[in-house]
């Protein structure tokens, strides 16, 4: 009985690890943004180096063509939650896919890493992608 314990023990602490390196993966990296897929399908590429960075675990910035912006972000286990409003220095002059990528932003709901990816999205079919930045 004592060993059955101890493994089920062992196993539920691997398991534990193992969803907090995923998150650890997200805080210790920065994410180049690849694409939008919209709900209503239609997709959109770069063509600048937009940075996604989370700092501090709770909170992120996001380097457009011109402007920069920040905010409040939580991840949880499969889940993510802007909260409040992102700010920007001003939001004039980047590109639409800078404007589509702070629209859009706050309305994902769920994370998920594969690879060298960070895809945000939503049920209504929202996706974004980001790529981790080689140092």
């Amino acid at each position: 009985m004592k060993t059955l314990l101890k493994t089920l023990f062992f196993f539920s602490l691997l398991a534990f690890y193992a969803c907090n390196d995923k998150k650890d993966l997200v805080y210790t990296n920065d994410w180049i943004a690849k694409s939008i897929t919209h709900a209503n399908g239609v997709f959109e590429t770069p063509n600048f180096e937009y940075l996604f960075i989370v700092e501090k675990k709770n909170e992120f910035s996001l380097r457009l063509d011109i402007n920069t912006c920040g905010g409040n972000v939580k991840f949880q286990r499969k889940t993510v939650e802007f909260k409040n409003d992102i700010f920007c220095t001003e939001a004039c002059c980047d590109s639409d896919f800078a404007l589509s990528l702070i629209n859009k932003l706050p309305t994902t709901e769920k994370w998920t890493v594969e690879g060298n990816l960070l895809i945000l999205e939503n049920d209504n079919g929202l996706k974004i992608v980001f790529e981790k930045k080689n140092e």
